[in-house]
């Protein structure tokens, strides 16, 4: 355990935060990205009258007056001393040490031993008895309404009592991972069954750009053995959908699977990038899909302007000229038309992905202007 002079503001911020998820009554709680809202839980408050600023780590009852930092916020809510608080809620780097390197966090993956479909099913059931700091995330701070019901495909959290589910082998980078903050874990499915066949780690706290996320080493990355690829959601179930919607990643896959809510008649699927979707369209033409693809692609700039040649808007133009040129139906979702209709909850200059229009959006017929969008797709990428 480290020492009172090795704390932090963002050791500190961090415990505040874990202590307040844990412990707060859901319906009275409110995530943002500078601060969280929640009951006095400690005085059996039922009302969203606490504040916790996050950059400050500091907090305020409205209806006590009572406040401070975290050494105070310890001793109103816990009767606890500071170090005995850092103890309990301090960030996992506090409690397992500097984080490990990247070299010793993934030095020599060997084969895998233990299915990660396993891993996968024991970690949904220890989800159900302790804080869903992941759904918390998903709805506080990404903006998805109701995470838990309407994402089917799935997400865990990741704690320190998870290690001993992974092989020896990973040990190293599970500590890495909780050395940056909570985790949410998302799983990878593969073209030819429902099993999880890996893992995909996204940080849900601050931490640099590069270690955001990582996936489960020596378990195939994003391919199946055979070279067929992997993706979030059900892939497996392709054939048996008419329409199949397109997605860049974990983000845009869970805003289009709660958007989408109870339309039946549409698959969203998460490939891995930009990068993958051509390597989909092949895919999907060697395999003999013969419905629609809906290409969702991503707003990317360049010099701040939309642009056919950005990352996004490119691959995604290419994805459906090679479909396209083999007699598949694909078109682009109409950015444009979804967009005007919420120019009036939104700043769209600031949209760069679905997942952005979760999070900045509080229209409440949002999922209702989405069908409606993703079932008038264009054939041109800006129509």
């Amino acid at each position: 355990m480290a020492n009172n002079n090795s704390w932090s503001n963002y050791d500190f911020s961090n415990a505040l935060k874990t202590a307040v998820l844990q412990n707060s009554n859901p319906k009275a709680l409110h995530v943002s990205s500078s601060k969280i809202l929640f009951n006095g839980f400690w005085r059996n408050g039922d009302k969203q009258n606490v504040c916790l600023w996050l950059d400050k780590a500091a907090w305020h009852d409205a209806k006590t007056g009572d406040g401070g930092n975290c050494k105070e916020f310890a001793q109103v809510a816990f009767n606890m001393k500071l170090p005995e608080f850092m103890e309990r809620f301090g960030t996992i780097s506090t409690q397992i040490g500097v984080p490990v390197s990247l070299e010793k966090a993934f030095d020599s993956p060997q084969k895998l031993t233990k299915p990660v479909d396993e891993i996968w099913s024991v970690l949904q059931k220890h989800d159900r008895n302790r804080p869903d700091l992941a759904a918390a995330w998903l709805s506080g701070q990404r903006g998805f309404s109701s995470p838990r019901r309407l994402i089917g495909s799935g997400f865990a959290n990741l704690c320190v009592d998870d290690i001993g589910l992974f092989e020896l082998q990973h040990h190293k980078l599970i500590q890495q991972r909780l050395a940056f903050g909570s985790q949410i874990l998302v799983p990878l499915r593969g073209m030819h069954s429902d099993q999880v066949h890996n893992l995909f780690f996204r940080s849900i706290d601050e931490c640099p750009k590069e270690q955001k996320s990582r996936l489960l080493t020596g378990a195939g990355g994003w391919s199946e053995p055979d070279s067929s690829p992997r993706a979030f959601g059900f892939p497996h179930l392709i054939h048996d959908f008419p329409n199949l919607v397109l997605c860049e990643g974990m983000a845009d896959y869970f805003a289009a699977e709660c958007l989408l809510n109870d339309e039946h008649n549409f698959l969203p699927i998460g490939a891995a990038s930009a990068s993958a979707l051509p390597k989909w369209s092949e895919w999907l033409i060697k395999n003999g899909y013969k419905g629609q693809v809906i290409l969702l692609n991503q707003l990317d700039r360049t010099d701040n302007k939309l642009s056919n040649d950005a990352i996004g808007q490119k691959t995604s133009i290419q994805a459906v000229k090679i479909l396209l040129n083999h007699g598949i139906k694909s078109k682009f979702f109409p950015w444009h038309n979804f967009l005007n209709n919420l120019k009036d909850s939104l700043d769209v200059s600031k949209v760069f992905d679905i997942a952005d229009v979760c999070g900045f959006s509080q229209n409440p017929n949002i999922s209702e202007f989405f069908v409606s969008a993703i079932k008038q797709s264009r054939e041109h990428i800006y129509e």
